[in-house]
């Protein structure tokens, strides 16, 4: 039991943070004096030291102010707050994810840079600009990807492949371990907290997974990063514990359970009863649940408190402090905080230490004690004995009483160097890619377009839009408008499409209209009485890797022939240099619909340019 009071002829004790103090001071006084405790598992005695110290508290606001004033008393504490997705190691892992995700988010890779390179703000800015000024003539899509040559950004670029098809965890994992962030982020100071977070953020990851699981839906590393941020707008983003021999654990009495510490100080003792009828409540009609339906006799009760902040003296008030509702609610609050005392006075092994200060009674302990009536005094700090029983013995305690001033000075921070971590592992082997490109794949096969270059319509004039944009509405259009028989059902589509993409209100869509008609005669010419599927994917494992490809046009006959079209978004005067980039895509789903359906057959394959109105043929 420690007792603290205040120096001088004060009656009443300081406010908060005044207890804080008095037990973080009390704690470092304790400590110093070498108390034995018994390690877990060990037959030998050693000294307590912070790490082995927990103090509980009623809230995570208290945590906050606890752990403030170990600071202040020159402990250090391990305490579990909200903001993981605002600490600097776990905005460089996230940095990561979003860009693997997505390799144009280039917030992240300048988030990247500046967190694992170490590259000043202004150089990241500047060298930005340089890029998108030398590059500002070139298509997005032509675009060399920025920063490549920083080795973390080129890192990750040389493992997106492999992380195709890995779950959230096993990708987080994977980054970690390749890109050694944990010795990135150890050179920061507060090592412990930092490896803590991510260790939590492995946890969370695995949380999102679960939560997926059971829910029935699927899981993917875009609904990972979206289901963090919830969390973090709601307050629920909790850091590591950041646990450290040298830290006491500062938590809540809620989050003890199931933990245990040779010392625990049970903080908060003086706490009021939480037995306000305002807010959400479930009421339930009977104590048995019907099975079939299970929500029948169970009611949400919403008291709305009209007069806002004003706690007493209004008819309401006074109605129903007499009320049922009111006594069932304190009998049901003060059972709740039996059971929470109940885990907090468990969770000690070897020490349970009670403080209490001057004038102010332990009106929590006393109500869980006394049924009820917090006025009656549990602890007496002029009496060594307890009120509790243990094999017909009273129990007694070791009272300590501390005097204090009303101010307490600062201490000094002791500065100490990171723990360092071992020398970096030697290189992993070389691992074979999971996946096996097409070019890898036709190593015997040589595809390039043929001589054969058709116009099947003339483009449609681009006066006034942007040649990409222009790109994106042909090759969404004429994907969609083959479906469609009518022209007047073809121009509607044109004029939908082209307000959808933000086209101007003359646009012309005569030209894309006759584009359409002309594109589904070419494909009739190829193939009579066709069956069409569009973004068709072509798989195959070979030697236990997997090639992948997608074509966007393939038309099938009854007899099997087939032919496969590509679209590409080009635009300039060089379709066949083009066409002979994309030509090895073909060859392989080419070479893929042979061994499954026809091998003597071969595919007829072209490269579609819609901005151009041209297709080149290609063959092996």
């Amino acid at each position: 039991h420690w007792h603290f009071q205040v120096e001088g002829e004060r009656r009443r004790p300081p406010s908060n943070p005044w207890m804080e103090d008095c037990i973080a001071r009390a704690l470092a006084e304790w400590l110093a004096g070498q108390v034995l405790i018994q390690p877990k598992g060990s037959s030998s005695f050693r000294p307590a030291q912070a790490g082995d110290v927990a103090i509980l508290c009623r809230s995570n606001a208290a945590c906050a102010q606890m752990a403030a004033a170990l600071s202040r008393a020159g402990l250090s504490a391990a305490i579990a707050q909200a903001g993981l997705l605002q600490t600097a190691e776990a905005r460089l892992v996230l940095a990561c994810l979003k860009y693997i995700l997505q390799a144009e988010d280039s917030l992240s890779v300048a988030e990247i840079r500046i967190l694992a390179t170490r590259t000043e703000l202004e150089e990241v800015v500047e060298d930005r600009l340089q890029y998108l000024e030398e590059y500002a003539d070139t298509p997005a899509f032509q675009r060399p990807p920025w920063a490549e040559q920083d080795p973390y950004v080129r890192q990750l670029d040389e493992l997106r492949p492999r992380l195709a098809e890995l779950s959230s965890a096993e990708t987080l994992d994977l980054i970690l371990e390749e890109l050694d962030l944990r010795r990135c982020v150890v050179p920061w100071g507060n090592s412990e907290q930092r490896l803590a977070n991510l260790d939590q953020l492995r946890k969370l990851a695995l949380d999102y997974e679960s939560a997926c699981n059971s829910t029935h839906t699927a899981a993917s590393l875009g609904g990972f990063l979206l289901w963090l941020n919830k969390l973090a707008a709601a307050g629920r983003d909790f850091q590591g514990a950041g646990e450290d021999p040298q830290a006491v654990n500062v938590l809540t009495y809620h989050r003890s359970k199931g933990l245990e510490w040779p010392v625990v100080i049970c903080h908060d003792l003086d706490n009021k009863l939480r037995d306000d009828l305002w807010g959400f409540e479930l009421v339930a009609e009977t104590e048995t649940v019907d099975l079939d339906r299970v929500l029948k006799g169970r009611w949400l009760r919403y008291w709305v408190n009209p007069y806002a902040d004003q706690q007493g003296r209004t008819p309401l008030l006074d109605a129903l402090s007499q009320s049922d509702a009111q006594t069932h609610k304190r009998q049901a609050s003060l059972a709740e905080e039996a059971r929470l005392l109940y885990v907090g006075l468990t969770r000690a092994r070897d020490y349970l230490i009670l403080p209490t200060r001057m004038n102010t009674p332990t009106k929590w302990l006393n109500r869980v004690w006394s049924k009820g009536d917090e006025n009656i005094p549990t602890l007496d700090p002029q009496d060594v004995e307890t009120p509790w029983e243990w094999d017909d013995k009273v129990l007694t305690k070791d009272t300590r009483v501390f005097t204090f001033a009303e101010q307490f000075p600062v201490a000094e921070p002791v500065l100490s160097a990171s723990r360092f971590l071992p020398a970096a592992p030697a290189p992993r082997p070389e691992q074979v890619a999971a996946e096996i490109s097409p070019a890898e794949w036709l190593n015997d096969q040589v595809w390039q377009p043929t001589n054969k270059q058709v116009y099947y319509s003339p483009p449609p004039p681009a006066e006034g839009v942007d040649n990409e944009a222009l790109t994106q509405l042909l090759t969404a259009y004429l994907r969609a408008a083959v479906y469609l028989d009518d022209e007047a059902a073809r121009t509607e589509l044109a004029r939908q499409m082209a307000a959808r993409y933000e086209l101007a209100a003359d646009f012309a869509t005569e030209p894309l209209v006759k584009q359409a008609a002309a594109w589904q005669q070419w494909l009739e010419q190829q193939l009579a009485d066709y069956d069409l599927e569009q973004q068709v994917p072509f798989q195959q494992l070979v030697d236990g890797r997997k090639l992948s490809t997608v074509v966007d046009w393939v038309l099938q006959t009854a007899s099997k022939k087939v032919l496969l079209v590509l679209d590409c978004p080009y635009f300039g005067d060089k379709p066949q240099k083009k066409a002979k980039e994309l030509a090895v895509t073909l060859g392989a789903a080419a070479r893929v619909w042979q061994q499954h359906y026809r091998p003597e057959a071969q595919p007829k394959c072209y490269v579609h340019f819609p901005a151009l109105g041209v297709c080149v043929e290609v063959k092996a």
